[in-house]
């Protein structure tokens, strides 16, 4: 299991146990917005007054890993599995950074 690093930018909702926004950039630089239970994305006990933008993690799986011109080191992932998220877009897998993933939930 891989973790993405992402930014906790926004709280949406006090549901149990709270729903946050996340933010990430792929490696062409486009962001994109996954939203769902604060626990998915840290351990924190985030609420409407805690200070945003923080750090998250965010599971996913990896596809496949390929290196760009650049040398940049690109791998596919996927938020299908584990936990089912997906992107504000719909969209499931990305290409991005290799350096953006952790191996550990947290490890931002």
């Amino acid at each position: 299991m891989r973790y993405l690093s992402v930014s906790i930018v926004e709280f949406l909702d006090d549901y149990q146990p709270g729903i946050v926004a996340c933010e990430f950039k792929d490696a062409g630089g486009e962001v994109h917005r996954i939203e769902d239970k604060v626990p998915i994305f840290t351990l924190e006990m985030l609420n409407r007054d805690s200070k945003y933008p923080g750090p998250g993690t965010a599971a996913c799986e990896l596809l496949s890993i390929s290196t760009d011109k650049d040398g940049r080191n690109l791998v596919e992932i996927t938020f299908e599995r584990p936990d089912g998220l997906e992107a504000t877009s719909g969209q499931v897998t990305f290409v991005v950074l290799e350096s953006q993933l952790n191996t550990s939930c947290g490890e931002n």
